[in-house]
């Protein structure tokens, strides 16, 4: 679903649609988009949260109206939308696992989308964001910058887990077009649990063979008493 300007306040109005979206930032919607459960995010003009695309209106006097909104930033997250692409093509975490105090590497491949996209997007990537929510129930635990240090398209950061606990990381990308999206989930990791240990069924099945010969023996010796 998407919507720019005064849409946005009918979008935050619908029953539950965008409650914990991320959505941009526009004066004429935010109370019901913060009423509604949405996170509205500032500094940028369009905002893509999986499915739901918002857009303000630039800012401009008196809010700009719709001469000033991001009407074509908004289009072309719909389209990017629709044909199931993305700006993060892929991403690792290493360790999945570790104690308090394990250093985690968040490694992401960003594309600007310009050869997929470049009739109707051109644009260049501005900042890479990784955030680390808590399992469940997505509490904000840690924010961090990734790096393109080598300018390949290859992000970095890294994230220090100071509590126990499992944990899911969001990213999001900000391109030069002022157009924010959001990748939910894109990986999980967890601080200080322990893994579960699988059944050994060959250890039970050894140790229940050797007691039904222990009873065997037992009631041998009790018969030849």
């Amino acid at each position: 679903m998407a919507s720019v300007y005064n849409g946005t306040r009918v979008m935050a109005e619908a029953n539950d649609i965008v409650n914990g979206s991320k959505v941009a930032s526009y004066s004429g919607s935010r109370p019901q988009m913060l009423a509604a459960g949405a996170t509205t995010v500032e500094g940028v003009d369009a905002v893509a949260d999986d499915s739901i695309i918002t857009g303000g209106s630039s800012e401009g006097p008196s809010d700009g109206g719709w001469l000033e909104g991001p009407t074509s930033e908004v289009c072309a997250e719909v389209v990017r939308n629709l044909l199931g692409i993305s700006r993060v093509i892929e991403s690792s975490l290493s360790p999945s696992r570790g104690p308090i105090g394990t250093n985690f590497t968040m490694n992401a491949v960003i594309e600007n989308l310009n050869d997929t996209l470049g009739d109707i997007l051109s644009t260049d990537i501005q900042e890479v964001t990784a955030r680390v929510y808590s399992f469940g129930n997505r509490t904000l635990v840690d924010t961090m910058e990734l790096t393109d240090d080598n300018h390949d398209g290859n992000y970095t950061g890294y994230f220090i887990g100071l509590e126990n606990g499992e944990y899911v990381m969001d990213i999001e990308v900000e391109d030069s077009n002022s157009t924010l999206e959001v990748v939910r989930d894109t990986e999980s990791f967890d601080v200080g649990i322990e893994p579960i240990t699988p059944i050994d069924v060959v250890l039970i099945s050894t140790i229940i063979g050797g007691g039904i010969i222990i009873i065997v023996l037992v009631v041998a010796l009790i018969r030849k008493k």
